[in-house]
């Protein structure tokens, strides 16, 4: 498929970093030239990876960091399909590392500025014009309290055999007493919020970063709205950053926030209220909410889209 769907003859191929539930490879040229090769399980719907795929590229369009994909030879499609497989194949960037649990400082900053970017992107899409909703209802304490007592009743009942249940048993037990201050921040938190267009899964695993500079942004989900202080708040307040930090959450790790907001806002968000809560809604073990899916048609942004940069105050219009 590399060669009759991609143009891509390989010298070599080789495992690349594993996905959730993809298989990656790395295939290299005789010039040297690296492809992140990504396959998808089967039953993929081809449909539902080639919008994702589209997503990712439109915001390369407004000059957000991303992997830059391959086409299939005949210039349509970024993904493509032959009987079982589903495969899709973007530039592979070297000597780049995961953001787990790595953002602070500089790497904050960096990555909170290329999510700005993003976002202010995406909301001149006409799927993803921003608008004023009831806030996201992905936290329940009472829903998180009820679960974490029927886990540890569960291996009183049953107890652990192995490390990781061990450890599920104590964490399980001491969950509950942080829950007041969730409470508490929920309590701050906006009844509504501005959702919009957004990557959907941006975690730390889907951050890349090179230095102290955030190389990518990856793995895009299939366009959907949800709420942005719930994406921001993914990366920046990661609980393997903001856990190892004594003042969490008095005052928590801001610098991705600050990054963020050096994009000229157009959003009348608290942003630190919401970064706090994102974090929360991150951390209490309560699942999130599916995000509606859209199909994403790529449309190349606008030359005054393209045109704009930090510090310019309007939002150019939609495009569609």
């Amino acid at each position: 498929m590399l060669v009759s769907e991609f143009g891509i003859v390989p010298a070599s191929v080789t495992a690349g970093p594993s996905g959730t539930a993809t298989r990656n490879y790395v295939a290299t040229t005789d010039t040297g030239t690296a492809w992140f090769v990504k396959t998808y399980p089967a039953g993929t719907a081809l449909r539902t990876a080639e919008s994702a795929a589209a997503l990712s590229e439109y915001a390369r369009l407004c000059r957000v960091p991303v992997a830059r994909a391959r086409y299939t030879v005949d210039q349509k499609q970024l993904v493509a399909s032959c009987g079982q497989m589903t495969m899709s194949v973007t530039r592979h960037l070297r000597d780049t590392v995961t953001a787990d649990g790595r953002l602070t400082g500089r790497r904050g900053e960096a990555v909170g500025e290329a999510v700005g970017r993003l976002h202010r992107g995406l909301a001149r899409h006409r799927f993803g014009l921003p608008r004023l909703e009831e806030r996201d209802r992905a936290v329940d304490t009472a829903r998180s309290r009820s679960r974490l007592e029927g886990l540890v009743h569960r291996y009183e009942t049953d107890p652990p055999r192995t490390d990781f249940e061990r450890w599920a048993l104590e964490t399980a037990r001491e969950r509950p007493a942080g829950l007041p201050a969730v409470e508490r921040l929920l309590e701050g938190a906006p009844e509504r919020t501005i959702s919009q267009l957004v990557h959907g899964d941006l975690s730390g695993p889907n951050v890349l970063l090179r230095g102290d500079d955030g190389a990518a942004l990856i793995d895009f989900s299939a366009p959907g709205r949800r709420s942005l202080m719930w994406e921001l708040g993914r990366p920046a307040l990661d609980p393997r950053t903001v856990l190892t930090q004594p003042d969490w959450p008095a005052t928590p790790s801001m610098t991705t926030t600050v990054g963020f907001r050096c994009v000229p806002p157009f959003l009348p968000q608290p942003l630190r209220g919401g970064s706090r809560l994102a974090g929360r809604t991150q951390r209490s073990g309560s699942p999130s909410r599916p995000a509606p899916t859209l199909t994403l048609t790529l449309t190349r942004p606008s030359s005054k889209q393209l045109r704009w940069r930090p510090g310019q105050a309007d939002r150019p219009s939609g495009v569609g």
